[in-house]
């Protein structure tokens, strides 16, 4: 966001910026030091650990389902699905007897950490979350609406349009770059976060120390 606003010319000496208080949650652990992008995923487990993040709008929930019912007849037990809905918008999975998939409502800051890869629809902006939680995330694209996702800019995300796409993101562990391309990633400044609120105390004229 903070781009957009250089990027269209606003005046920077009228922009403050400050910590994120949502994503507080995903700082470090600050008694074990471990840091933004290192899930606590089990390396010893013998399947995969997916976790899909239910999408608010209805058209977009329907056709992530659709790709996912498509994708899901080529797949081995290999993979272990999960879905969060989202709070606002019950996507009727019972609907889809075919989708064996388990049902989570955690908080997100508490259960990213036990999947290996991340599913979304393009306007759910908790992929935000995933991506600076670390995870691999996909970004599911129905390929006619706008991409409205918060990442669609970084290279280290993986966008599909179709099954085919979605079953090839999950099946490889990094994405390759394009000819010419360059893969960063900004995990770790995406959000600015701190503890401290230091810029929040600045911007309202309150001592830190």
């Amino acid at each position: 966001a903070l781009n957009s606003f250089y990027e269209i010319g606003f005046p920077q000496e009228k922009i403050v910026l400050v910590e994120a208080l949502r994503y507080l949650n995903i700082l470090p652990d600050q008694l074990t030091n471990k840091p933004i992008n290192s899930p606590n995923v089990d390396s010893t487990k013998q399947f995969t650990e997916v976790l899909i993040l239910g999408a608010m709008d209805p058209e977009s929930m329907d056709y992530l389902i659709g790709i996912l019912l498509d994708t899901l007849k080529s797949f081995s037990s290999d993979y272990k699905f999960s879905f969060r809905p989202h709070p606002g918008y019950d996507a009727k999975l019972y609907q889809y007897p075919e989708l064996k998939f388990r049902t989570t409502s955690g908080s997100l800051d508490k259960i990213l950490s036990k999947y290996d890869v991340i599913i979304a629809a393009s306007n759910t902006s908790a992929a935000a979350d995933a991506y600076v939680a670390g995870s691999k995330v996909i970004i599911m694209l129905d390929g006619s609406s706008l991409n409205l996702s918060p990442l669609r800019s970084y290279t280290d995300v993986f966008f599909a349009k179709s099954s085919d796409e979605l079953k090839e993101a999950l099946e490889i562990n990094n994405r390759q770059p394009l000819k010419g391309e360059k893969i960063e990633s900004y995990r770790n400044t995406y959000f600015h976060l701190n503890y401290k609120l230091t810029n929040w105390l600045k911007l309202f004229g309150i001592n830190s120390s």
